[in-house]
C-alpha cells in the first residue's frame, strides 16, 4: 500500500490498462496513416504509370496521335497536358513538313519539265530550221 491508501495493484492495474489503450490507439492510428500512404502513392504512381505509357508508346509507334488522360487538377495532370500540347504541336509539323515536301515536289516536278523543255529547244530549233532534203 502507498502513502495514500492507493493499492500498489490498483495503480498497477490502471498502468497497464492505459499502455492497452495506448497500443490499441497506436495500432489504430499506424493502419490509418498506412492506408492514407497506399492511398496517395496509388493518386501518383498511377497518372506517372498512364503518362510513361504514353510516352513509351510514341517512342516506339511514333503515333503523334496519342494523347494522356488528364483527368484532375493536381501538378502530374499539368504535366499530362503539356506533354499532350507537345505532341500536338509536332504533329502540326509533321503536317506541315508533309505538305512543303509535296509543294517541293509539285514545284520540282514542274522546273524538271521546263528543264526538259528548255533542253530539247536547240534541237527543235535545229529541226526547223534545217533544209529539207532532196
Amino acid at each position: 500500500m502507498i502513502a495514500t491508501g492507493i493499492y500498489i495493484d490498483d495503480v498497477q492495474a490502471t498502468f497497464w490498462q492505459e499502455v492497452s489503450t495506448m497500443v490499441v490507439l497506436i495500432i489504430v492510428i499506424a493502419i490509418i496513416s498506412i492506408i492514407i500512404t497506399v492511398n496517395v502513392l496509388r493518386s501518383i504512381i498511377s497518372p506517372l504509370d498512364r503518362i510513361g505509357s504514353t510516352i513509351y508508346r510514341l517512342e516506339e509507334m511514333g503515333d503523334l496521335t496519342l494523347a494522356v488522360d488528364t483527368q484532375g487538377i493536381d501538378e502530374l495532370t499539368q504535366i499530362a497536358l503539356g506533354l499532350n500540347n507537345m505532341v500536338s504541336s509536332f504533329r502540326d509539323i509533321a503536317f506541315n513538313s508533309n505538305a512543303f515536301v509535296e509543294q517541293l515536289n509539285v514545284s520540282t516536278h514542274s522546273l524538271e519539265s521546263v528543264a526538259n523543255d528548255t533542253k530539247q529547244w536547240p534541237i527543235n530549233k535545229l529541226k526547223l530550221n534545217k533544209p529539207p532534203q532532196p
